[in-house]
């Protein structure tokens, strides 16, 4: 055996097998990478009040109640007593857990507990009440403690193997106990936070030395606890009604800095209201404002709608989710504003995502498998699907059509994509044939421009066009 101290090539090096714990909290799993690994050294992040501390209770009460493999877990308060904390986890375990339970600050003592009871789960809570020593002279929460308990705490587990999950408050700054002061010293940092709907938790990973960090766990706060939220597109559409101004979309959620590896279904909400002001209003929940201005100017040069911006605009991402990708919500955005604006709807079940390139064109999106499977899970038509992919580019204009928000453009060169647009129209179930047959019946046949009969070859000429609404 080598010593692990000394150096030593990669391939003498033991590769060791990780073995991981299952919570049975499903949304903290698979943020985690399918449970903890063992004698890792877990950090949850998040404002006051958002059900940290009701989170890591919930999980040492699943792991301490396991019916098969049940954990020895200590869970060290020390903003409650024990009684306190008993009667905030009656709520999550009515039976009383075999959860121990400790009110603590001093770390050099928790030690001593960790010690005598040989835990297999440390659950420290928060680490801006604990006290290292040797600094009896720093207040606790200073940034000095925060670091030495956290440094301290670490060894301690690492050198017997103990997972330790370490809830840490964040300042004025949204860093935890810090800038960036105890993220090195951990081998997972999650954020634990609310979006405006105020049932709603959301976790995400910023760091993870096990696992990816492009999940995200949805909870939903109830008076039994977090209740881990498997369909989220479930709760955003709950009680819609289809009208002018809703649009659906399909985005992935974000994690860290970028976006995960979880879709799901949003609405678009959007109110056009003339303005009584010379400076238009801008209220926008979810969606940025910088895009928005990017996304009216892209509008007011590609399509016949220019005059959009000069109206007070509001627009609302429905569900009350904030950890959205937003380039992806481009197109949708510009869908709901046109189609309240004319007060007309999108044609039924349909679902749209893009970036709006300022040449006008729908670019690609990533992920696009992800976003797919969630429309085949919702029943959503794959002729109802608005976006652009590596193999079918679409531009702004032809998304008016298939939304049924426009007709076809006839003449000034674009007749080539007539077919296209106005077979896709009829997929999606508003035939327009008859209409542009009544735009164009006083227009002269011209070489530029041909007649829809000449771009309908399969219309006989004694036949006459079915202007119904298809199903």
């Amino acid at each position: 055996m080598l010593d692990a101290g000394k150096p030593q090539t990669m391939k003498e090096v033991v590769n060791e097998d990780v073995h991981r714990i299952f919570t049975g909290t499903r949304e903290f799993d698979r943020v985690l990478g399918n449970g903890m690994v063992q004698g890792s050294v877990i950090l949850i992040g998040g404002n006051p009040g958002q059900g940290k501390s009701t989170l890591c209770l919930q999980v040492g009460c699943e792991l301490a109640d396991a019916l098969e493999d049940p954990c020895k877990v200590l869970y060290v308060s020390g903003e409650e007593t024990p009684s306190q904390v008993r009667q905030r986890g009656s709520r999550i375990a009515p039976e009383m857990s075999s959860l121990i339970l400790c009110n603590e600050t001093e770390v050099a003592k928790i030690r001593k507990h960790v010690m005598d009871l040989d835990p297999d789960i440390l659950v420290i809570d928060s680490i801006q009440t604990m006290r290292a020593p040797g600094m009896e002279a720093a207040r606790a929460g200073t940034v000095s403690q925060v670091q030495e308990s956290t440094a301290y705490l670490t060894g301690l587990c690492k050198a017997r193997g103990i997972t330790a999950i370490i809830v840490g408050h964040v300042n004025k700054d949204g860093d935890i106990a810090g800038p960036k002061t105890l993220e090195h010293l951990v081998d997972v940092v999650l954020n634990f936070g609310a979006e405006r709907s105020s049932d709603i938790r959301v976790l995400s990973a910023l760091k993870n030395r096990f696992g990816a960090t492009s999940e995200v766990g949805v909870f939903r706060m109830t008076k039994d606890g977090l209740a881990s939220v498997d369909d989220p597109t479930e709760h955003i559409l709950r009680g819609k009604k289809a009208g002018p101004g809703s649009v659906l979309s399909a985005v992935m959620m974000t994690a860290g800095a970028g976006a995960g590896s979880r879709a799901m279904i949003v609405e678009i909400q959007c109110l056009i209201s003339p303005t009584k002001s010379s400076s238009p209003k801008r209220v926008i929940e979810g969606y940025d404002r910088t895009r928005l201005e990017m996304a009216l100017a892209i509008m007011g040069k590609y399509t016949e709608f220019k005059d959009i911006g000069l109206n007070d605009i509001y627009i609302n991402l429905g569900g009350g989710f904030e950890h959205v990708e937003q380039h992806a919500l481009d197109l949708p955005v510009v869908l709901a504003m046109i189609s309240d604006h004319i007060q007309k709807p999108l044609v039924v079940g349909c679902i749209a995502w893009g970036e709006l390139g300022l040449s006008g064109e729908v670019r690609p999106e990533e992920r696009t498998d992800k976003r797919i499977s969630m429309c085949d899970a919702m029943k959503i038509k794959k002729e109802r699907r608005i976006y652009s992919d590596t193999q079918n580019s679409i531009s702004l204009r032809d998304a008016l059509v298939m939304a049924g928000l426009v007709l076809p453009a006839i003449g000034d060169g674009q007749e080539a994509s007539i077919g296209h647009n106005v077979q896709a129209a009829t997929l999606l179930g508003e035939d327009i044939t008859g209409a542009l047959i009544a735009q164009n019946s006083h227009r002269p046949r011209t070489e530029s421009g041909p007649t829809v009969e000449e771009n309908n070859p399969s219309k006989g000429e004694g036949e006459q066009v079915d202007t119904s609404a298809r199903a």
